[in-house]
């Protein structure tokens, strides 16, 4: 061999040997999924999951799944994670009255007003607090939309108009893209 192939040959090699390996891709069949979407959705792992040993069968079988495709745990040992939730319930106190220095209002709960929060606590109270009114409360740069523009909403209570302008001027269309 010239030296100047044995140059292109191994400059070949290398070239060939940084490149990045193929990822493997992944082409699922319905008879991939069919058994085991079968057995998830199966009364024996759901119904009733009271018992401690019920409540563990849906685990256990997708870990042996993940074990039988080859998987390794990704949270220490386990191919399980934690996850802490929450429930959140609302409950009309009855009436709200909103004041400024000319009128009262008088709302009716869970008919002229819905009050939420993400806040955990068991009860929140909220009395003589500032109050600042932001349209839909959207912000939609792609419709030209920013119902917070210019407002100063920090540590205020967002009021906010319910679903859509589209559904607020009766245009169907509008914000339907």
């Amino acid at each position: 061999m010239k030296k100047s192939h044995v140059a292109v040959f191994w400059t070949a090699v290398v070239l060939a040997a940084c490149q990045a390996p193929k990822k493997p891709t992944y082409q699922f069949q319905i008879s991939d999924l069919e058994p085991n979407l079968i057995t998830l959705s199966s009364d024996d792992l759901w119904v009733g999951c009271l018992s401690p040993k019920e409540k563990r069968l849906r685990p256990l079988f997708l870990e042996n799944e993940f074990k039988t495709m080859g998987l390794e745990p990704g949270n220490g040992a386990s191919f399980f994670q934690d996850v802490p939730m929450v429930s959140i319930l609302s409950k009309p106190v009855g009436n709200m009255e909103l004041k400024n220095s000319n009128s009262t209002i008088s709302l009716e709960g869970f008919k002229d007003f819905v009050i939420w929060t993400q806040k955990t606590d068991s009860l929140v109270e909220v009395k003589d607090a500032e109050m600042v009114f932001a349209g839909f409360g959207i912000v939609a740069p792609e419709y030209g939309w920013n119902d917070y523009a210019g407002l100063d909403v920090k540590g205020k209570i967002v009021v906010v108009l319910v679903n859509d302008p589209g559904f607020g001027t009766e245009d169907g269309a509008f914000f339907q893209r």
